[in-house]
């Protein structure tokens, strides 16, 4: 699938540290060049994790589909995010520019995002917080920022990636309606890369056998499922070898 032709929001409505830098087609947020080296992770279904490994493309859903509302642009007290315009503007251009500006605040909420994590916590390099938000039959793919770009092709796409900021809910303008989340979900530690595409998923193609680096399996997968799926990956894609680990989280005997 391609982004819309009719798509009114672009990589120019992003302030200059959105896009300090373009690695493979992706615009990096200049907090992140420094960092590129660094680990991320991204928590995943084992049944989805195969049709990436087959098809050596990332599914990237459209934000509509999230469960938190919050990324659909609503609030607490389920009124939309976004700043009021004036009920009269002064000139014929002050009025276009804003109306325009509310059909790319519209998109904002409506565009394709993919979900990674830090995942750094004291002492720790895992979290069963993350992990009870997917359940059983999961696994977390690790990388890093560098590996996840220099392995993807978004040729096809207007692409942004950088890191989640998290706060007390507010208006929103469109990179925050992109890049800021409440601050009750700030354990995820979110780096999220965006396509501007109004499309359901966008398919992207990547290098699994140079992006993943590891794979963890939940705690809470039986110990009998785990070494069917380990058994059964490997010999279906053998650059997995000594790559496939279970979780350090004991939950299952």
């Amino acid at each position: 699938m391609h982004q819309e032709s009719s798509l009114h929001l672009s990589i120019k409505d992003f302030s200059t540290p959105y896009h300090s830098k373009v690695i493979n087609g992706v615009h990096v947020h200049q907090s992140l060049l420094s960092r590129l080296d660094e680990k991320i992770y991204k928590y995943i279904e084992t049944n989805n994790l195969l049709q990436l490994l087959e098809s050596k493309k990332l599914y990237i859903a459209n934000r509509t589909t999230f469960k938190d509302r919050r990324e659909q642009g609503i609030k607490e007290n389920k009124k939309r995010m976004c700043y009021p315009l004036p009920a009269k503007f002064e000139t014929l251009e002050q009025e276009e520019w804003g109306k325009e500006y509310l059909i790319k605040l519209t998109e904002a909420y409506k565009i394709c995002i993919s979900c990674w994590t830090r995942d750094i916590h004291e002492n720790c390099d895992e979290s069963i917080t993350n992990w009870n938000c997917y359940g059983t039959n999961t696994c977390r793919i690790q990388t890093t920022i560098r590996d996840l770009l220099e392995n993807m092709n978004c040729a096809n796409f207007a692409a942004l990636i950088a890191p989640v900021k998290y706060s007390q809910e507010k208006i929103d303008d469109i990179e925050n309606s992109i890049f800021r989340k409440y601050i009750a979900y700030q354990d995820e530690q979110e780096i999220r890369l965006c396509l501007l595409s109004l499309n359901h998923y966008e398919n992207v193609e990547v290098n699994v056998e140079k992006m993943i680096k590891a794979i963890r399996l939940s705690p809470s997968n039986s110990n009998a499922y785990n070494k069917i799926f380990s058994e059964g990956t490997i010999s279906l894609f053998p650059f997995l070898k000594n790559k496939i680990e279970v979780s350090h989280i004991i939950e299952n005997l």
